[in-house]
């Protein structure tokens, strides 16, 4: 009886000393029994029992390739994005854990296909049922090395689940293809430690604040509430992400006084663009980080355009700073105003590339008989760059393509084009389309722009067509390629027939070719009137039908055309063999009635025998200062230069850079001229003709000069035929 009653005590401690409950122990997993457990070979959507606890996952399969990572034959591949997406991308558990949550593990690395398009993914924990989630430890963005995730949840009731970062705003039905997969293996979680320090913890009312449309110039405020536990450290707050910039809090930081509270911060969405903002707020105490989504989408009032900042004055010009700006101004033009008499300055370079359907600023789409809607202001580029801009338009009532469609008594200055591409059936341009009576100067159509006029006539890289009032396009270059099925294509303008119209300073580096007729480097084609070619360079490949030019494709009869100080190295060609073609202006291509003057003007002479209206040069003869000389003329204003690193170091006649050191030195210039004091004294005989900077900037001859470096042309005596140049430095007084 003594032994039994032994035997029953012993029984007793020992059931003591078991677990209360055998199911509430470490779970873990490790994708050996996947395809047993139903994880089949494609990417979809799996309700599945893994190791007891239920599982539902999407855009997830079982790996099956050598890039994949396995600890093993087989792990999960999880896809960041894929083909028609259903659902956001995830791995979560259907039920809570018994025995609750410990430390949460699992390997990952980057699905090798896709190790350079990863995105970061996110490990979170739910205490109810699945109705909030709170983020634990930190995201993750997988790399070709095997790492280990580990976090502490500890939690007595819970569940667990793997998401992208940005799962509050990822549009999921966007998604255009299988990408961003990695791989996920060995997952451990132990059980609830019950002595063990709660999981300090930031919660926050919402993890996404959708402030839906605001309008540009107001403000809408959404008060977030935030709840924390086990907290030893203030909690920083911070804005991350593009749209950051237009969204604000009321602090900084909370003050931790205690463990466990609660606080509230104001969110301010102030939109100063039209379209979609996204951000992330982030609140950090330690180690300890949550996130909230924040979107909102900038609207504009009817009526309403305000930009970035300014009132249209020429001392405070309206801003613009982002592509909402430039839509907008579009939108101003085609609906209510031509701008004339305002202002406007570019603050940052500009990417486009968001903006898909944007008419040209100033147009006259639509059916006959719809008004023009001309541009009439005045837009200061300040030397910034507009990128990525596509205007793709057909029919008879979508022409006159560019940034700028139709400008009328405008100015467009400093302001470069890159990786644009403009098309339509007929008259397009990079930079302005139609002008009438305005001013391009200092603008650029940079690497990878493309014009394309697929039907009819005009094209250009800078400008289309000059029309009714004289314009003007100064120091401009193109390094656009200009393609059309029809005649009149230029370098920098197609087609002018409005008398007085002056192309000066001006670089095509473009190629030029139409299936039709009247391509030119600088030129295509002029209808009527007189028309001004001055210091102006063509490096680019003409291609034409029958009749292409150097610098200028085709003159009717009654036109006058002034050709002056200009060169031609690009090579010019004709596909029909009777054709005419000529370095500067296809001599064939004369007739009676068409005056032309053309003074000052070289070609390569390697690429060109025949009658010409230029002179031949070797390019060798070209790349010097007497070529450059000789382009200058021995006028005051040096225009022509040679800057080292640019156009294989021959003259051009606009641009900046370091001057090549072709010039007397200042050393031999000693018995013409000294520096005093910052003026210029010359010998007895010695006259001054002008003085510049190195960028160009003229400067009287008897200033009192900065400290810097000049460049300063003078006749060295009485009866003296030929100038000469000297580079001078000014020292600092």
């Amino acid at each position: 009886m003594k032994k039994v009653c032994v035997y029953c005590l012993m029984a007793l401690l020992a059931m003591l000393c078991l677990p209360t409950n055998l199911a509430a122990q470490g779970w873990n997993y490790d994708f050996e029994m996947a395809k047993a457990d139903g994880i089949g070979d494609r990417p979809n959507h799996y309700d599945v029992l893994l190791n007891g606890i239920s599982w539902s996952m999407y855009a997830v399969r079982r790996s099956g390739s050598s890039s994949d990572f396995a600890n093993g034959k087989v792990s999960a591949r999880i896809y960041g994005s894929r083909m028609s997406m259903k659902e956001m991308p995830y791995l979560v558990m259907k039920e809570d854990k018994v025995g609750g949550l410990g430390v949460i593990e699992f390997s990952y690395r980057a699905y090798e296909e896709h190790a350079t398009s990863q995105v970061a993914w996110c490990v979170q924990v739910s205490e109810d049922e699945g109705e909030h989630w709170e983020t634990l430890g930190q995201p993750f963005t997988p790399t070709m090395d095997v790492e280990r995730f580990h976090a502490k949840a500890n939690v007595e009731t819970g569940r667990v689940r793997i998401v992208r970062a940005d799962y509050a705003v990822f549009d999921y039905a966007a998604a255009k293809g299988f990408d961003a997969a990695f791989n996920l293996d060995d997952i451990s979680i132990t059980d609830y430690e019950a002595g063990a320090p709660e999981r300090p913890s930031i919660q926050t009312g919402e993890d996404r604040l959708n402030f839906g449309q605001v309008a540009k110039g107001e403000t809408k405020t959404i008060k977030l509430s935030v709840a924390y536990k086990n907290l030893s450290a203030d909690v920083a707050l911070s804005l991350t992400g593009e749209g950051a910039k237009f969204f604000s809090l009321s602090k900084d930081k909370f003050a931790v006084s205690e463990p466990n509270g609660n606080a509230e911060v104001d969110v301010t969405f102030a939109p100063q663009a039209a379209g979609p903002q996204q951000a992330v707020l982030q609140l950090q105490s330690g180690e300890t980080i949550a996130e909230v989504q924040l979107t909102g989408i900038g609207i504009r009032k009817a009526g309403d355009f305000t930009y970035s900042g300014g009132s249209g004055t020429q001392d405070d010009p309206y801003l613009i700073s982002n592509s909402g700006d430039i839509e907008d101004l579009s939108l101003a033009v085609d609906t209510e105003t031509d701008y004339a008499g305002k202002y406007f300055k570019l603050t940052n370079d500009i990417d486009m590339e968001a903006v898909k359907a944007m008419k040209p600023i100033g147009n006259n789409f639509g059916a006959e008989g719809t008004a023009l809607k001309a541009f009439s202001g005045t837009v200061d580029g300040d030397n910034h760059t507009i990128s990525n801009l596509t205007m793709r338009f057909s029919g008879r009532f979508n022409l006159g393509v560019g940034l700028f469609g139709i400008v009328k008594n405008a100015k467009i200055s400093n302001l470069t084009l890159t990786n644009c591409y403009f098309e339509a059936d007929a008259i397009v341009a990079s930079v302005a389309s139609v002008l009438v009576g305005s001013e391009i100067i200092n603008c650029h159509a940079g690497e990878n722009v493309t014009v394309k006029a697929r039907l009819k006539p005009y094209a250009g890289g800078i400008a289309t067509s000059s029309f009714l009032t004289p314009s003007s396009i100064v120091a401009c270059t193109s390094r656009a390629n200009v393609d059309a099925s029809d005649v009149a294509i230029g370098g920098i303008l197609g087609m002018s027939s409005a008398s007085g119209t002056t192309i000066s300073r001006c670089i095509n580096y473009g190629n030029v070719n139409t299936l039709n007729n009247f391509a030119g480097g600088i030129v295509g084609y002029v209808e009527s009137g007189r028309l001004n070619i001055v210091d102006c360079l063509n490096a680019g490949e003409i291609s034409a039908a029958s009749c292409a030019g150097g610098l200028l494709g085709m003159a009717l009869q009654g036109a006058s055309i002034d050709i002056r100080n200009a060169y031609n190295i690009g090579r010019v060609t004709v596909t029909d063999p009777a054709g005419a073609l000529g370095p500067i202006f296809p001599a064939a291509a004369l007739t009676d009635g068409l005056t032309l003057d053309v003074q000052n003007c070289y070609y390569d002479e390697a690429l060109f025998s025949g009658v010409s209206s230029g002179t031949g040069c070797a390019l060798s003869e070209m790349r010097s200062q007497a070529f450059a000389d000789k382009l200058n003329a021995g006028r005051s204003e040096i225009v022509w230069k040679r800057f080292v690193g640019v156009n294989n170091e021959l003259p051009v006649p606009c641009g900046e850079g370091e001057v090549i050191d072709g010039l007397m030195q200042q050393a031999l210039a000693a018995s013409y001229i000294q520096i005093e004091a910052g003026q210029i004294k010359t010998a007895v005989g010695v006259r001054l003709l002008g003085v510049c900077d190195v960028a160009g900037r003229q400067y009287a001859p008897a200033s009192k000069l900065a400290a810097g470096t000049y460049i300063v042309t003078f006749m060295p005596a009485q009866g003296a035929q030929k100038p000469m140049s000297v580079k001078i430095i000014v020292p600092v007084r």
